[in-house]
Parts: structure tokens; C-alpha cells; sequence
């Protein structure tokens, strides 16, 4: 089995049953390579059924990061004001961060088929809470739980293609998985503007059900968890133990005091209170995690491993730049351009098509060539050039150019989505898959939701600075409270 150097920290190994490639930072990682060795996987066909009704899932966590967005002028119409409007996207991305952590404890402990199939239907029940709300307040409960079952699909798929996928098949299956869920979130903006347009924004959650009972049923019939994933007999009350209800809490105090204010002025007294208890939630949590060593959600003994750390912060800033793209260019086409939802959805079908494309070739490649630095490399600067040129985009930007400036954008970002959790999963023992990927999938989604934060307070902000003089008839307290009504 090859061992992972200094001067090969990006090379993925060739063995079919034998581990993936260790980091040498852990004296440690070698101890389990026989239990790891003794693997056996299914074939690739049944391998392959079993990621269809993972993909399903993850599909639908990746659609509805992002659906709400088109359906956000119509749902504020319905419950007559924008006030709380920033929660419908914070509310789903916080739940999402901070759980992530959490199922990748639990992963390990509890089965990890019937613990998937508790997640969809987390996610599924949250789905009929949001379709049904007859509120703001009860459709963000709804957007919450959604999360929280988000989080364990995301970090319950991923870890179970570890456990029914060759590790040198790995990286195109998580290639494609990833490919799916990046398209998923491309398609969010469109399939809401549809839902909205032709029949109502209820439909963005209804969606969920059948999708999510779909993919329950594969999971159900067809996922047989291998002998390698015995659960450990640790006593009930160690096992919650390891929970971390303390972590879980700081974390979803910082993310929750990060969100409120971020229409308001950046030097008012509310926003500066704001961040000042999220600087110190962030700080709580920071100590809580150090003194709780392995019991922590963020396990020391990874966070140790190089690759898991770069991982986690190539990740956080790689996603948080996607989201910023993926929330605000359908915005553009239909506020500056002047397009419909559905017209500015096909519109951003050059940004969805390239980061397919992306996400497929970057296994593909990983799988054959063994090397994943090179393509961060150039997902960090491809993606940095195509939004640097999406900036640049104005009413009167002829097509050629948001096509090509798309298209450019969401293959740097797509090529780059799967490459943290291959690296991350080809360095992880059998018994770390869930807790390495839920802990990548945490920096992710914490990326997202901090970026499309300071995103929308930047725009308010704008908004704020510059109505005076381009509209000085409108009151903006009062669009901010009562909508586009």
C-alpha cells in the first residue's frame, strides 16, 4: 500500500480492498490497515443502484439550498412583508452547518442504513412543515428541521459510498455524486421560478416528498452495510456523550448572532452587538472543542491531518464564493436585466452545465491520475477569473459575454466541489469516513452561510446608500417592511 508523504500529499492509492492513502502526520494511521484491508466491497453494478438512492437524496439537499431564492418575491407577497426574509436561506444553512458534526457522530455508533433513513425522513417531515406554514415564523422552523435531516443525508451519503465503493472507483463516484448535487443547486432558482409561475412556491417543498420516499425505498431494499461497519458497543451514555451538545450549541450561536442585522447599517448599534456575541460564540466554541479532544464535534485527532485542515478551509472558501454566484446571478438577470424568474433560470444555464461538467471531469481525473492539488489549484483561480469577469457583467452586457463569463465560472467551481471530501475520504480509516466527511461538509456549509450573509448585508447596504438619490420618492424602511407592496 502506498504511503502518503510530505512530497506526495495528493496521490490516491490502486489498491482495490486496501485503505486509502494515509498521512503521515498521524503515527497512528497505520493501526488499523489490516481491519481496513479486510473490506469487501459489492460489486460496481450494486454499488452503483446503492448511489442512485444516495444521489436522490443528496439532490434534493442541493435543490433546496438555493430553490427559495426565485420563490422569495412571491412569498413575501403572501405573508406581506421582507423582514424576515433572510431566514428562509439562513434558517436551512445554519441547521445544515452545525448538524453536520453532530450525524457525523452518530454515524458510528447507530446503523448507518437505519440513521440515513431517519435523515430523509427528518428532511422530508421539515419539507411538510415549509409547504404547509402559514407563516414566516413556521416556515423557518420548517427551513430548520430541513436542515438538520440535510445534514445527515449529506454526511450519511457520502460515508456510505465509502463503505460500497473501491477506493480507486471512489473518486469518480463522489465525482458524480457531487455532480448531481451541484447541478441540484444550479437547478434550485429554476425549478422554484416554475413552481411559482405555474402553480404555487408551496411546490418547492412538496417536491421533496416523493424524491425523498423514492430514495428512501433504494436505500431501504438495497444498501447492506458491510461487516466492516459493526457498530460500536460502547454503553448508551457514552455514545451521547460524544454528541457534543455544548459544540452544537456555540456553533449555532455564532452562525444564529452572525444573520440577524445584516440589512441594517454596518455601523449600527444592533449589528455591532450582533457581532460582537458571535465573536464571542465563535471563541466559546473554538475552547469547547480543544478541551474536549476526541469528544468534540470537530474530532483533534483529524483535525490533526493536514489534509482534513486544508480540506475543511479550501472548502470554506471555495463554497462560500459559489454561493455568493449561485443566489446572486439569477438576481442579476432579473432585477438588472429584466427577465422573468423562469426566463433568468435558462439563463443560468451556462453557470449549471459548466459545473457539471466540472465536478464529473475532476473525479474522473482524480481517478486517473491520482493527483488532486493541481485541479484545486486551478478551481482557486478559474474561479476567482470567472467571477472577477461576472462582476463586470451590466443591463446592456451582450450574451456572448455572461455566457462565456458563466460558463468559465462554474467549471473552475464545479471541478473544485468534489476534490476536499476525495482527498479528505482517501486518507480516512473505515471507522473516521463519517466524521472526516461530515466535518468537511461542516466548513462547507459554514462557508456558504457566512458568505451569502455578508453578501446580503453588502447588497442592503448599497441599496440603502444609494435609493436616496436614484429613487428619493421611496422609503426604504418601508420596502424593507412591507415588500414589493
Amino acid at each position: 500500500m502506498e504511503v502518503l508523504s510530505e512530497n506526495k500529499a495528493d496521490v490516491l492509492p490502486d489498491s482495490d480492498t486496501a485503505a486509502p492513502v494515509r498521512d503521515n502526520g498521524n503515527e497512528n494511521d497505520n493501526d488499523n490497515d489490516n481491519d481496513n484491508d479486510s473490506v469487501k466491497y459489492p460489486s460496481a453494478f450494486w454499488a452503483s443502484c446503492v448511489s442512485v438512492g444516495v444521489a436522490l437524496a443528496l439532490f434534493l439537499v442541493g435543490l433546496d439550498m438555493t430553490i427559495v431564492a426565485a420563490a422569495i418575491p412571491r412569498i413575501t407577497d403572501d405573508f406581506k412583508g421582507i423582514n424576515l426574509v433572510g431566514w428562509y436561506a439562513s434558517a436551512y444553512f445554519i441547521a445544515l452547518a452545525c448538524f453536520q458534526p453532530f450525524w457525523g457522530k452518530v454515524y458510528p455508533y447507530f446503523s448507518i442504513k437505519y440513521t440515513f433513513l431517519l435523515a430523509v425522513f427528518i428532511f422530508d417531515l421539515g419539507s411538510l412543515v415549509a409547504g404547509v406554514a402559514p407563516s414566516s415564523t413556521v416556515l423557518i422552523v420548517g427551513r430548520a428541521i430541513m436542515g438538520v435531516g440535510g445534514a445527515g443525508i449529506a454526511s450519511g451519503g457520502y460515508a456510505i459510498l465509502g463503505v460500497v465503493v473501491r477506493p480507486q472507483l471512489r473518486p469518480v463516484f463522489t465525482g458524480f455524486i457531487t455532480t448531481i448535487y451541484s447541478i441540484a443547486n444550479v437547478l434550485g432558482p429554476v425549478v422554484g421560478g416554475i413552481f411559482t409561475q405555474q402553480t404555487t412556491w408551496r411546490w418547492c417543498f412538496y417536491i421533496n416528498l416523493p424524491i425523498g420516499g423514492a430514495s428512501a425505498l433504494v436505500i431501504f431494499l438495497l444498501f447492506r452495510p458491510p461487516q466492516a461497519t459493526h457498530l460500536s458497543k460502547a454503553p448508551l451514555k457514552e455514545k451521547l456523550s460524544h454528541m457534543d451538545p455544548i459544540g452544537i450549541t456555540f456553533a449555532l450561536a455564532s452562525l444564529i448572532f452572525f444573520t440577524p442585522g445584516i440589512d441594517e447599517a454596518w455601523n449600527s448599534a444592533e449589528v455591532v452587538g450582533f457581532l460582537v456575541a458571535c465573536a464571542v460564540s465563535t471563541v466559546a466554541f473554538v475552547v469547547s472543542q480543544y478541551l474536549q479532544g476526541d469528544h468534540a464535534l470537530l474530532v483533534s485527532r483529524l483535525l490533526k491531518k493536514r489534509i482534513v485542515a486544508m480540506g475543511m478551509a479550501f472548502g470554506f472558501f471555495h463554497e462560500g464564493a459559489f454561493y455568493l454566484l449561485l443566489y446572486y446571478v439569477p438576481i442579476y438577470f432579473q432585477v438588472v436585466v429584466g427577465v422573468s424568474p423562469s426566463r433568468a433560470g435558462v439563463y443560468n444555464l451556462p453557470l449549471l452545465i459548466s459545473c457539471g461538467v466540472g465536478s464529473a471531469l475532476a473525479g474522473v481525473l482524480v481517478s486517473l491520475f491520482g493527483h488532486y492539488v493541481p485541479l484545486m489549484l486551478w478551481a482557486s483561480a478559474g474561479g476567482c477569473i470567472g467571477s472577477g469577469l461576472i462582476y463586470t457583467l451590466h443591463a446592456a452586457s451582450p450574451q456572448a459575454q455572461w455566457v462565456g463569463y458563466q460558463f468559465l465560472a462554474g467549471l473552475a467551481y464545479g471541478s473544485g466541489l468534489p476534490l476536499a471530501i476525495i482527498a479528505g475520504q482517501a486518507n480516512a480509516r473505515a471507522e473516521d469516513l463519517a466524521s472526516t466527511t461530515a466535518m468537511l461538509l461542516f466548513s462547507f456549509c459554514v462557508g456558504s452561510s457566512t458568505s451569502l450573509g455578508a453578501g446580503q448585508s453588502v447588497l442592503s447596504n448599497l441599496l440603502l446608500s444609494k435609493l436616496p438619490s436614484l429613487a428619493p420618492n421611496v422609503d426604504p424602511a418601508q420596502r424593507y417592511r412591507y415588500g414589493r407592496h
